[in-house]
C-alpha cells in the first residue's frame, strides 16, 4: 500500500514539472504543438482518464461527452495531449468546487453553424478544414466572489 501511495505521488511529482517546464515554454514562446488527428471522442476519453481518480475522491459525479455521435467522432489535427491537459485543469477546478454528490459536466461540441456544416462535408467526403471546438465546463460550486472576478477580469 505504501508502495502505490509512493508511485501515485512520483507520477504527480512528474506531472507538476512537466507542467512548469511547459509554462516556461510558453512564457519563451518557444512551445512546440503536435499535430497529430484524434477523434473528439478520444478528447473526452483521455479527459475522463485523468480525472476520474480525483472525481472518486471526491464523491461527485462526471459526465463527458459530445451529444452528438458524428461530433465524437469527427477528427481533427491538434495536440491532443496539450488539449487534454487544459480541460483536465478545468475539470479538476470544477471538482474541488463541487459539492459532494453533484455533477460536473463536460461538454465538447462544434462552435458554430459553420462548423456544423463543415461537418457534414467531411461526412460526404468532400472537404477538410478548420473547425472551432467549443470545450464548456459546468459545475455547481459557488462560483467567484463579485470582487474576485473582477479582479480576475482585470488582469
Amino acid at each position: 500500500c505504501a508502495q502505490a501511495v509512493l508511485c501515485v505521488s512520483c507520477a504527480r511529482l512528474e506531472k507538476i514539472v512537466a507542467d512548469m517546464i511547459d509554462f516556461e515554454k510558453v512564457e519563451a514562446l518557444d512551445i512546440e504543438l503536435e499535430h497529430s488527428e484524434f477523434s473528439l471522442g478520444e478528447l473526452g476519453s483521455a479527459v475522463w482518464h485523468a480525472c476520474a481518480q480525483a472525481v472518486a475522491a471526491a464523491a461527485v459525479g462526471l459526465r463527458i461527452g459530445p451529444v452528438d455521435a458524428d461530433v465524437a467522432r469527427l477528427v481533427v489535427v491538434g495536440d491532443l495531449a496539450r488539449l487534454a491537459q487544459c480541460v483536465e485543469q478545468g475539470v479538476l477546478n470544477a471538482v474541488k468546487a463541487s459539492p459532494v454528490g453533484e455533477l460536473v459536466s463536460v461538454s465538447i461540441q462544434l462552435g458554430s453553424d459553420m462548423d456544423h456544416a463543415l461537418l457534414a462535408a467531411v461526412k460526404e467526403g468532400r472537404t477538410s478544414g478548420w473547425a472551432v471546438v467549443r470545450v464548456v465546463i459546468t459545475d455547481r460550486g459557488k462560483g467567484l466572489e463579485r470582487d474576485a472576478l473582477a479582479a480576475l477580469n482585470s488582469g
